[in-house]
This record gives C-alpha cells, sequence and structure tokens, in this order.
C-alpha cells in the first residue's frame, strides 16, 4: 500500500492522477469526513479552572506538533495567550512547584516556556 501511494506521487507530479471527492453515501467508503480542528475551537483550549492534568496532557498530545493547543499562561503577573505543544507531566517533583499556581510561567528554556 505504501509503495502504491508513492507510485501515486509520480503520477500526480506527471499529471496522470487526478484525484477524486468520496462519496460518503458509497457503503465501501470508509470513515467519515471531518473539518478541520481550528486552534480557537474550545477542545484546544487549555481550562486551568477545569482541566487536570491529564486532560492537559491528552489536549496537547493531540494538538502536537502545530499549532499546538491553546492556553493562557502567566508571567509577572500578566496573562498571555500561548501554544503549548512537547508538553510532558512531572509528577517526582511537586513540592519544589508548590509556589506556582495552574498556568503560571515556571521557567524558559531558550525561547520555549
Amino acid at each position: 500500500m505504501v509503495l502504491e501511494a508513492v507510485d501515486k506521487v509520480d503520477d500526480f507530479k506527471a499529471g496522470k492522477f487526478k484525484p477524486r471527492v468520496l462519496d460518503y453515501s458509497d457503503p465501501t467508503v470508509e470513515g467519515a469526513f471531518n473539518d478541520n480542528i481550528k486552534p480557537k475551537d474550545a477542545s484546544r483550549h487549555i481550562s486551568w479552572e477545569e482541566d487536570d492534568t491529564e486532560t492537559v496532557v491528552r489536549k496537547a498530545r493531540a494538538s502536537d506538533s502545530r499549532p499546538g493547543v491553546r492556553a493562557n499562561l502567566k508571567h509577572n503577573g500578566k496573562e498571555k495567550p500561548y501554544f503549548m505543544y512537547g508538553v510532558n507531566k512531572i509528577t517526582h517533583v511537586e513540592e519544589v512547584f508548590s509556589k506556582w499556581q495552574p498556568g503560571d510561567v515556571m521557567g524558559y528554556h531558550g525561547q520555549d516556556i
């Protein structure tokens, strides 16, 4: 199947392959059409008040790597929207993080938060 797809790329470049619209009423067509998920969709936004750690990680991983999941983060008392990706759950150092609230910026690594 992969080699067939590679052949189709060559055919497409040569102008031999013409994509066709799927007929979802055809019973041999599997799946369903889904609109693109927009970053502004609620499912792509972190709610620090409502989402637990597992939900935050799940939303971020589902949005990896572009554009990421939108979250408002606080730094120096100001809240700004950012797109998060590459999120990891840390469980062994909770006492170190006790002075921060969900959504606070804890540090930077280069340009990354």
